[in-house]
């Protein structure tokens, strides 16, 4: 028995439209597994970047600490203290 011709166009056109979906399929998988790689690359950056800004805010932190110190006790140097004035005015401005 002789199949109808209507029968083998549609399986035809089904089979390549299985086949566009597949690669479609597979472009987006590979869009998204890029995408996904760019995101962890610039988190990575981005963490580092706050890592560096929280170590400079500690160090300037501690160097306000210090100069307080010196010019509450009074017994820096006239360089010290001079540095410590401009150096707390420094960081007063900053709003730390």
């Amino acid at each position: 028995m002789k199949k109808p011709e209507g029968s083998l166009k549609m399986k035809s056109i089904f089979v390549i439209f299985l086949l566009v979906l597949i690669v479609l399929g597979v472009l987006y998988g590979y869009s998204l597994q890029k995408r996904n790689t760019t995101l962890k690359e610039e988190v990575t950056s981005s963490r580092s970047m706050v890592e560096q800004h929280e170590r400079i805010l500690r160090s300037i932190n501690d160097e306000s600490l210090r100069c307080k110190e010196l010019i509450s006790e009074g017994t820096a140097e006239f360089g010290d203290f001079a540095f410590c004035e401009r150096f707390l005015e420094w960081s007063n401005r900053l709003e730390l």
